[in-house]
């Protein structure tokens, strides 16, 4: 592993990081932290791209949002493909 910031070979693990517990790594010459660079299609997405492409093709097919949901086992606004949510915020109760 090559450090990202001064391009030195020598590193060495320095536990975890993140939701996925992504690789870390820390410099032995500068004693900078990274995670390896990882290809990332969806951008900030961390849903995986078999996910999406069946989500896709379920949409295309007709499949209400709800039922993708339950046979995905995912919440409904994580099956829309741009994230956003149909449902409307309940009306807050004033006094």
């Amino acid at each position: 592993m090559t450090c990202v910031k001064c391009n030195h070979d020598g590193t060495k693990k320095f536990g975890y990081s993140g939701r996925k517990r992504v690789q870390r790594w820390r410099c032995l010459q500068c004693r900078a932290t990274f995670v390896a660079p990882t290809l990332k299609p969806l951008g900030t997405q961390t849903t995986d791209l078999d996910t999406k492409a069946r989500v896709l093709e379920l949409m295309m097919e007709g499949t209400s949002v709800r039922a993708i949901s339950r046979l995905r086992t995912s919440h409904q606004n994580d099956s829309r493909p741009d994230g956003h949510s149909r449902r409307k915020m309940p009306a807050v109760a004033r006094r």
